[in-house]
């Protein structure tokens, strides 16, 4: 029973069209700087069904299902149970976000950026990355 309500689920996911929120920037190649701002960019896609049954991936189509805002925080790898809001009520429209810290970044490796809907859940993560020191 387990397995077809799976398959019954993901049928109907298709049937509706799936979206997704990808962190693009910052991202393990890109990573941040430990001082200034910093920019944070993501996409959305959305998987729709189109005749006769294929699927197409469009990017920046927003569907009714998508989050209008969400929040985003930022994982400290010294606390990574203790996420930084740094963004509330940003909309999944803007595409980017510039992120300005109250203080200098530590730097080192395994930092990480959620985008959490209302409701907490975690709606994408970006790569780990890594924070260098910089200058502003």
């Amino acid at each position: 029973v387990a397995r077809l309500s799976f398959f019954t689920t993901l049928a109907l996911a298709f049937t509706l069209g799936v979206s997704a929120i990808k962190i693009t920037t910052p991202s393990n190649s890109t990573g941040w700087e430990s001082k200034g701002s910093q920019l944070i960019e993501w996409t959305v896609s959305h998987l729709a069904k189109t005749p006769p049954g294929n699927m197409t991936n469009d990017p920046w189509k927003s569907v009714n299902t998508d989050p209008s805002n969400f929040t985003i925080q930022l994982i400290d790898p010294s606390k990574p149970n203790s996420p930084i809001t740094i963004a509330q009520n940003v909309k999944t429209s803007d595409d980017s976000y510039i992120y300005t810290p109250s203080s200098d970044l530590a730097a080192g490796n395994q930092w990480r950026v959620n985008v959490v809907s209302d409701q907490g859940g975690i709606l994408a993560q970006s790569d780990y990355f890594a924070v260098t020191e910089g200058s502003s």
